[in-house]
């Protein structure tokens, strides 16, 4: 399966990112579930209140999207407006 998405951040946290591969995500388009990227997501990092604790948890997830997605590759375009 192959998906391609655009997408631009909503808000500065890694959060505006890291949501989209939510395994019943109405973003995801890639097909990807892992139930420990979930638990992190949706019921461990909300509650952090210390930011260093929460983006320990984000680092987490993003270490577990980036070992179990077939291909993942960022391109950044630079628009001028």
């Amino acid at each position: 399966m192959t998906s391609q998405r655009g997408w631009v951040g909503d808000y500065v946290d890694p959060n505006t990112y890291l949501d989209m591969y939510l395994t019943d995500g109405g973003n995801n388009m890639t097909g990807f579930s892992n139930v420990r990227y979930d638990e992190i997501m949706l019921n461990e990092a909300p509650l952090k209140l210390n930011t260093q604790e929460r983006f320990a948890l984000y680092t987490e997830a993003e270490t577990i999207l980036m070992e179990n997605m077939r291909l993942f590759q960022f391109i950044f375009i630079r628009l001028k407006i």
